[in-house]
């Protein structure tokens, strides 16, 4: 069902996003299935709008990659 999913999407020039992403292999089945981008707590968690500004664009966090590794090793 993902992949006619995706298909129908990719056949209309769309993209597909997969929400509620919590776990990796949730991440490596929807992008494993064609899904063009994913998002959800794997990735990131809500930041309010101060930590957005002071994390994101003061350049402190390049990319979530760190936080990614915290969450999945425990």
């Amino acid at each position: 069902m993902f992949d006619t999913l995706t298909g129908i999407a990719r056949a209309l020039g769309k993209s597909t996003v997969a929400e509620g992403v919590e776990t990796c292999i949730q991440a490596d089945f929807a992008s494993g299935h064609g899904c063009d981008v994913l998002q959800g707590y794997f990735f990131g968690y809500p930041l309010s709008t101060a930590d957005f500004e002071h994390e994101w664009l003061a350049g402190e966090r390049s990319d979530q990659s760190g936080a990614r590794r915290e969450r999945t090793a425990k």
